[in-house]
């Protein structure tokens, strides 16, 4: 049997073909052990044909026969099947999963603190049809272009986990704070409710952040070209303001002094040798450089918000 942990590979590979691509079982087969390609090229094949008969395709055996000629009857079984098994529909993300996972990403990203947290949180409770990002807005504690970057940062961290809120919610680091900002909820069964979607009983003790979530190795999706790339030689200094700056070998960037600082990444005032300007520098603090899941995190903003238009947004 194959593993479970790969059951991920297997939903994105139905996404895929659901968004209207049409990925071959090659682009998912590579990604499993030599132990277990068989079992995982048989599934695979279901799956395609299941959906290639879906689309009204006429399948001919001899076409998935050229492409896997060492794999003749796994290709039989599967077209001999009489009633291949619908691919799994991605589950629905409720208002409530949704409203958490926008709080808890606003809450990482410092756009609020835990008594916002809080008090967001259960203003949801009490108004089932209330929107998280919309109340942070409307209560002046983001503004109108955090909230449009927030709802990007959900749906994109959504869809990298096949529409899965307590998937998304466990991938993400450093939920120590957002545990005890749900242990300070004084109503319990909105407490009790939130620790179902979340999977874990908050209680008011102190974390070790490090244990939170470990560091995973499980394959959700095929990930990013350069995730898993060297980073580049570089050297760090402190610069006694609490700040680490870091300078890239050969980089058109000179640091001329810290703006601000986040959860986890810093701004600096630079000069870009290339253009001769001022600019705003933001980079990963150091701390948090080696960890996956961080530069992930990084990342994802700086795409999500290259990719917003709004008169109160910088372009990058």
């Amino acid at each position: 049997m194959v593993d479970q942990r790969f059951d991920r590979v297997f939903a994105a590979f139905e996404a895929a073909w659901k968004s209207g691509k049409r990925p071959g079982a090659e682009a998912a087969f590579k990604h499993f052990p030599d132990d277990q390609q068989d079992d995982a090229l048989a599934k695979l094949l279901t799956i395609e044909i299941a959906m290639r008969r879906a689309a009204g395709e006429s399948l001919n055996p001899s076409d998935f026969q050229r492409r896997f000629p060492r794999n003749l009857d796994l290709i039989e079984a599967a077209f001999a099947a009489d009633d291949p098994p619908s691919p799994v529909e991605p589950l629905k993300v409720t208002r409530d999963e949704r409203n958490l996972l926008s709080a808890i990403v606003a809450m990482q990203n410092q756009f609020i603190d835990q008594a916002m947290f809080t008090e967001a949180i259960q203003h949801c409770a009490t108004n089932k049809d209330a929107e998280l990002t919309k109340i942070l807005q409307t209560e002046g504690y983001i503004t109108r272009a955090q909230e449009s970057l927030l709802v990007a940062l959900v749906a994109k961290h959504l869809e990298g986990h096949n529409e899965n809120a307590k998937e998304s919610i466990a991938a993400l680091s450093s939920l120590g704070p957002v545990k005890h900002a749900i242990a300070s909820i004084v109503n319990p069964q909105v407490r009790q409710d939130i620790e179902t979607i979340i999977g874990f009983e908050s209680k008011p003790i102190v974390l070790d952040e490090a244990q939170t979530i470990p560091p995973s190795n499980e394959m959700a999706t095929i990930p990013p070209s350069d995730e898993t790339q060297t980073l580049p030689p570089s050297r760090s200094g402190s610069t006694g303001d609490g700040y680490t700056h870091t300078s890239q070998s050969g980089s058109r960037f000179r640091i001329v002094r810290p703006h601000a600082r986040g959860g986890l990444g810093q701004v600096s005032v630079a000069i870009d040798s290339e253009l001769n300007r001022d600019v705003a520098l933001k980079e990963i603090q150091p701390q948090y450089a080696d960890d996956k899941d961080s530069r992930y995190r990084f990342r994802l903003e700086a795409e999500v918000t290259g990719r917003l238009e709004h008169p109160g947004i910088v372009p990058v």
